[in-house]
């Protein structure tokens, strides 16, 4: 989800002016550094039944600053001799980006959202503060809820006691 959202913010940023660009990734850089608890209760305040959508929406507003400050790097770091190049033989928007740059920024996406993905799957406290489901569990909190319930056998592989 978070990609879906920051390809076209950073297509859009590299094509802006760069006070605007460099504006918006100095905010991207201050999203980054927010705490998950602060990020968790802001969601918790637009969403107040909490759930997996507003786990999810948590997740985005998380990680999409991430995606775009690292996807728009990589865009100012293209060679527009490339571009140009694909532009003068008059092949078009679609085809410059198909065949100019979207091998240059896939293997950041893929990286990126590894990383994203391992980020949500190590989260803690957002499902832990979000969450009005018992089954919403990432390992974190199997670990957590086994050191509560002081059932340290079942929380180091994993196992649910019903």
């Amino acid at each position: 989800m978070s990609i879906i959202i920051a390809l076209p913010i950073a297509h859009a940023l590299i094509h802006s002016a760069k006070i605007i660009q460099t504006i918006c990734m100095m905010f991207g850089i201050f999203c980054m550094v927010m705490p998950t608890q602060i990020c968790a209760l802001g969601v918790l305040c637009l969403f107040p039944s909490g759930g997996f959508f507003a786990i999810v929406c948590a997740h985005v507003i998380m990680n999409a600053p991430l995606f775009v400050y690292v996807v728009t790097t990589t865009y100012n770091n293209i060679d527009m001799h490339t571009i140009w190049i694909a532009q003068s033989s008059c092949a078009s928007r679609m085809r410059v980006y198909k065949d100019a740059i979207w091998p240059v920024i896939k293997p950041v996406v893929l990286c990126i959202g590894a990383i994203t993905f391992i980020y949500c799957l190590s989260s803690f406290s957002v499902p832990l503060i979000l969450s009005t489901n018992e089954y919403v569990y990432t390992p974190d909190i199997f670990l957590y809820n086994a050191y509560e319930q002081s059932d340290f056998f079942s929380g180091l592989f994993f196992i649910r006691n019903t």
